[in-house]
């Protein structure tokens, strides 16, 4: 016969430590990202137009704007396009916390064209790459030349009282 005295004093001793402080997983990193940035990349190869350009500036909001495809929580993000750049079609820009040094951010999407900034925080600096993607599949092609990437940073700055009428979608 096999006796559970052992898993009986287990379960009481596991009943009796105190679980682990609730730390929202998103709270405190999120209140780091929020905030705005001014963005600089490297130009996208000229075979993709130059109406897809990164915004000047961008506001991350701590405003939930749902949920991504892998379940990870969206948050409202506002753009500052130059001048010259004409949106039209526009769909809702978004960021979301990849991890608590990292975000990925919706900065363009017309329903054709994505542009997605994914950027870290890295001794001191914040930096990554922007990828610009669409919705045709060329079988065979080369995905860096489909979808070009180029290296992109960002620097914090106090938001303008403009940010609030800068481009959501």
């Amino acid at each position: 016969m096999v006796s559970r005295a052992p898993l009986v004093i287990l379960g009481l001793a596991a009943a009796c430590v105190p679980p682990a402080p609730a730390r929202p997983a998103d709270v405190t990193p999120l209140r780091t990202w929020a905030g705005c940035y001014v963005l600089s990349a490297a130009p996208f190869p000229s075979n993709i137009g130059s109406g897809y350009q990164l915004p000047d500036s961008i506001a991350l909001e701590t405003s939930g704007a749902g949920t991504r495809y892998d379940k990870v929580r969206q948050y409202q993000l506002r753009a500052a396009y130059p001048p010259s750049v004409r949106r039209g079609g526009r769909s809702d820009l978004n960021w979301a916390l990849i991890q608590e040094d990292s975000i990925e951010a919706v900065v363009w999407a017309d329903g054709f064209v994505d542009i997605t900034v994914r950027l870290g925080r890295h001794d001191g600096a914040i930096r990554g790459h922007a990828k610009w993607m669409n919705d045709f599949i060329q079988v065979g092609a080369d995905e860096s030349v489909v979808h070009p990437s180029v290296s992109a940073q960002a620097m914090s700055i106090p938001c303008p009282d403009a940010a609030q009428r800068w481009s959501s979608r």
